[in-house]
């Protein structure tokens, strides 16, 4: 279950930008029609793999933190790529390229805490807290600012976490 999680996520955060350079550079109803049902579907299935399994741990007294505003910035102006380019077959691979290495830098960073679209559409907030094994990720629906009382979380890849409703 390791890893595949943060590549379904990161899928997720950049829908808005697959959906627009569709737009952009493809646009025909059934193109669009097609990338609506994807998404739809990818949605669906994403929904499934947040759904808390296995072991309950118990979190009490950790200091949880929100992501960096910076780290926002950063997010948006990878939006703004292809707006500034002209499409030919070089750039096209060019991007593919870049949005590849953007997918392994998602992944094996923090990065993948910037996910508005895991707040507009299933209602998680993300956070980041240390313990002994390091830094750990944490989504839940509830606001968190202080763990004053113990919270009962599922982990969902190595260093990811949600917390769990029952």
């Amino acid at each position: 279950m390791y890893k595949y999680l943060k590549y379904l996520l990161y899928m997720l955060a950049y829908l808005p930008l697959f959906f627009t350079i569709i737009i952009r550079f493809s646009f025909n109803l059934f193109t669009i029609l097609g990338f609506i049902v994807f998404a739809a579907l990818f949605i669906l299935i994403l929904r499934r793999f947040l759904i808390p399994h296995g072991e309950v741990s118990e979190l009490t007294g950790l200091a949880v933190e929100k992501p960096r505003g910076f780290e926002y910035t950063a997010f948006i102006l990878t939006y703004l790529i292809p707006f500034l380019t002209f499409i030919d077959t070089a750039t096209l691979i060019a991007l593919i390229v870049v949005y590849s290495i953007i997918a392994y830098i998602y992944v094996s960073t923090p990065l993948f805490l910037v996910n508005p679209l895991l707040k507009l559409i299933f209602g998680y907030n993300t956070y980041f807290f240390k313990n002994e094994d390091g830094e750990n990720f944490l989504i839940a629906k509830k606001d968190l600012k202080e763990l004053d009382n113990s919270l009962k979380i599922r982990r969902l890849d190595v260093n990811l976490f949600i917390v769990s409703e029952n």
